[in-house]
């Protein structure tokens, strides 16, 4: 793993043995022991039984429900949506170990010193917009402005706005005046140069001024609204070392621990919308900074809290931004619902209009995704004539589709079939056309998923985790694995249980067989050197890692978990980590993970030659001989291992004899 910005391995590692995770976790969720584990309600998304688990002898936490999980760091990460150096200082101050001081090199003390610089500018200029605002002559139609709106002087306090005076250069000279350099200012976005080169003048002027800040509170930009028409009506920072219009949310150091007590987060378009709410009591709210939502807002927004209102501007604009705020957040893996503003245009309006119970109603009231797409197209199109009706069919149709909950997909079919003035026969006919343009290879070979191992007469699907009471959570609502995948997890399960089958494992495969980057992450970790005899010094960071976690008769989770702790497979080494081993004979099950990996390998290499073959084809090319030849031995290479043979002649392994099962 390496360091962390100046914190040593030795240092992390301290930290999180000092800081048993039963204890941290404890502090937040309300944890009873069940075994040799803790389970709870999950802190990450609303269930009424129990899917969290805490294992004290791994320490680590998993959710057999929304999937999170990890160690203690990721559990505060996600908690409070921390970096893991961040989390790391956290825990540390919890068991009064002090930060050691990095050292840096000379460009990374450079860049720190920038930073400080640049976020001590901010902190000037917003005194300095500050005092403009309440003090100045000149904030007072500013001051006016900020009434009629209806905020209170706690509000303006609270969110530090401020008054950027109708002037050239005034910030710039006052904080000229503070000993702050030309370059700073201009780093720090608050001056832009002349085209002589030789001058400055300031960003915002004649502005009603917004101080954006980060999750810590510290100002790192600003948001600027004319007072008068002239356009741009509202001016932001352009991006710097300190900040991202992407990459941050306004009012969110304000709006994080009511997402988190709610487990809701309201997404809405501007500042006076967020401040609006939070002035009203509504403090989950949160604003993007004059850009469409991020794929990195979403994702901050998930880490929160599992589920998101979209309360944008009720035009059209609004409705494009929604449509897209929906996409970005279901990716994200939120539950996305969308307010309906009908009584005035934007959330500010409704408060001012008809009071924060008006907006609380909508917000309580906002559609489900699906809901929300079958207004819009009931709008676009004309229910009451024939093409109105095809066209909203065809537009629900693969919404409809897409849902994996049958009742709730026919609960639907039979809403909007009323609404339309359709048969219910017929809608549905147009859903099923629908699913079946849906279907893909893939689908197909997630239902044959790999290897099986009988226990008490059901079949054992390797990799995804499993609850308590055995139950696949990919049934959960996380997309089911490919079957080389769940077989090279059953793979790393196996031998994480038996770790004697490692160089076994090791001649067979190497960590670039794998497909999947987090399985393939931790082959390179469990199998790096094991092939050469404990030659681990031979076999390179990855293999000195795996020497590292290997004990004589087992595989430590904790230190596995630790090697992963600062990586992008952290959560997926958790989820594996804390799986059921699968049930069997280990060297059986083994032979046939080996087998069906072996078969996906040359699966995936015979449909890549055919593609590139059917390409050569369409373009009027002639297929090379060697290309043809590959691709024939690739297919006999599949006859042979009997993946090749159509569906129906495929042997039915559930239903064979024991020795005809895969591992035999």
């Amino acid at each position: 793993m390496g360091t962390v910005r100046g914190l040593s391995d030795e240092f992390i590692e301290e930290v999180r043995s000092r800081n048993d995770i039963v204890d941290v976790i404890g502090e937040h969720v309300a944890l009873r022991k069940t075994g040799k584990n803790f389970v709870g309600l999950c802190p990450f998304h609303h269930e009424k039984t129990p899917s969290f688990s805490v294992a004290p002898d791994k320490q680590m936490f998993y959710c057999f429900g929304c999937h999170a999980g990890g160690n203690v760091f990721h559990f505060l990460m996600k908690r409070d949506n921390l970096t893991f150096p961040e989390a790391v200082a956290k825990l540390a101050e919890r068991v009064g170990l002090p930060l050691p001081e990095p050292e840096l090199s000379p460009e990374e003390a450079q860049r720190r010193q920038e930073r400080e610089a640049y976020l001590n500018a901010l902190e000037l200029a917003a005194e300095f917009y500050s005092l403009a605002l309440l003090k100045s002559r000149q904030g007072t139609a500013a001051r006016e402005y900020l009434g009629k709106r209806g905020l209170t002087a706690e509000t303006v306090d609270h969110f530090r706005l401020g008054y950027a005076p109708d002037a050239w250069d005034l910030l710039f000279k006052a904080l000229s005046r503070r000993g702050l350099s030309p370059k700073v200012m201009e780093g720090a976005g608050l001056v832009l140069r002349r085209n002589d080169g030789d001058s400055y003048y300031d960003r915002l002027r004649n502005r009603v001024v917004f101080p954006i800040q980060d999750a810590r509170g510290r100002i790192i930009a600003f948001g600027g609204r004319v007072l008068d028409d002239s356009l741009p009506k509202y001016l932001n920072s352009s991006d710097t070392a300190v900040f991202a219009k992407g990459r941050n949310l306004y009012a969110l150091n304000f709006a994080r621990p009511s997402i988190r007590e709610s487990g809701r987060a309201v997404l809405v378009e501007g500042y006076m919308d967020a401040i609006a709410c939070h002035q009203a009591g509504v403090t989950n709210v949160v604003a993007t900074l004059g850009t469409a939502l991020t794929r990195d807002q979403g994702a901050i927004l998930s880490r929160l809290a599992p589920e998101t209102v979209i309360a944008y501007d009720a035009d059209t604009a609004g409705q494009s931004a929604t449509m897209r705020g929906l996409e970005i957040l279901s990716e994200a893996g939120c539950k996305v619902r969308v307010a309906v503003i009908e009584e005035g245009k934007d959330p500010d309006e409704l408060i001012r209009r008809h009071g924060p119970e008006a907006f609380r109603g909508a917000v309580a009231k906002a559609l489900p995704l699906v809901d929300y797409r079958f207004a819009l197209a009931m709008k676009a199109g004309d229910p009451a004539t024939v093409e109105g009706k095809v066209g909203i069919a065809a537009t629900m149709a693969p919404v409809l589709a897409g849902l994996d909950n049958a009742v709730e997909r026919e609960a639907y079919i039979q809403d909007f079939a009323t609404k339309l003035g359709l048969s219910v026969e017929a809608l549905r006919t147009e859903v099923r056309k629908a699913a079946r343009a849906r279907q893909t290879g893939a689908a197909a070979a997630g239902a044959t998923a790999g290897p099986t191992g009988k226990t008490a007469g059901s079949q054992y699907i390797p990799g995804p985790a499993r609850n308590n009471n055995g139950h696949d959570l990919m049934k959960a609502g996380k997309a089911r694995p490919s079957a080389r995948l769940l077989a090279e997890r059953g793979l790393l399960r196996v031998v994480l249980e038996h770790p004697e089958l490692t160089p076994r494992v090791a001649e067979a495969l190497a960590p670039e067989d794998f497909a999947g980057g987090a399985e393939r992450a931790l082959a390179e970790v469990v199998f790096g050197g094991a092939g050469e005899a404990g030659a681990a010094g031979e076999a390179g960071a990855a293999g000195a890692a795996g020497a590292a976690v290997q004990t004589a008769t087992a595989l430590d989770a904790t230190q596995l978990m630790a090697h992963f702790q600062a990586t992008e497979h952290a959560e997926a080494v958790a989820e594996l980590l804390m799986s059921e081993p699968p049930p069997g004979e280990p060297d059986k099950l083994v032979q046939g993970y080996l087998k069906r990996i072996r078969e996906e390998s040359v699966k995936s290499k015979a449909e890549r030659v055919r593609a590139e073959m059917e390409r050569l084809e369409r373009e009027g090319q002639p297929i090379p001989e060697a290309m043809l030849r590959e691709y024939l031995e690739l297919q006999q290479l599949r006859s042979a291992a009997g993946t090749a043979t159509p569906p129906a002649q495929r042997p039915d392994f559930r239903k064979g004899k024991p020795d005809e099962e895969p591992g035999t």
